[in-house]
């Protein structure tokens, strides 16, 4: 479903960011209402709300609140969901390049994430986002010469 003006869906297990702080993902979902829960981890924070869905789109402004958050809003968090999201479609948009310089890249755009999650630390998942890469090219290939 779209949602109104400033709000995006994005990144890992389709986190929706509702432009206040926090991140979301689905919890339940039916034909004319969502249930969403918060992004954090649910042993920390059990915060819960219902968006009601018309036109094909999340109401965002009729939002219900069931359940408060316990901890303040985490701008890093949101930016941080984005600069992976990016570093995703990097490797996926240029794979003939090293991982390094795919980082690079990404990372000019994200000066201050850049410094919290240096390449040493996410040169594995880059290597693992690359190794999906290869193995669904090897079953597109395999299914196309069927």
């Amino acid at each position: 479903y779209a949602i109104k003006e400033r709000k995006i869906v994005y990144g890992r297990y389709n986190k929706l960011d509702l432009g206040d702080g926090f991140l979301y993902f689905k919890l339940k979902q039916f034909k004319d209402k969502v249930y969403l829960r918060c992004g954090v981890n649910s042993d920390i924070c059990k915060a819960s709300y219902v968006v009601p869905i018309e036109n094909d789109e999340l109401d965002i402004d009729k939002m219900k609140c069931i359940v408060p958050h316990n901890h303040p809003p985490d701008e890093t968090a949101v930016e941080a969901e984005k600069f992976m999201l990016q570093l995703r479609r990097g490797v996926e948009a240029m794979e003939c390049y090293p991982s390094k310089k795919i980082y690079n890249i990404v990372a000019e755009g994200y000066p201050e994430l850049a410094k919290l999650y240096p390449y040493k630390l996410l040169s594995r998942r880059i290597r693992y986002w690359r190794k999906l890469l290869k193995e669904n090219d090897t079953v597109k290939i395999d299914y196309d010469s069927v």
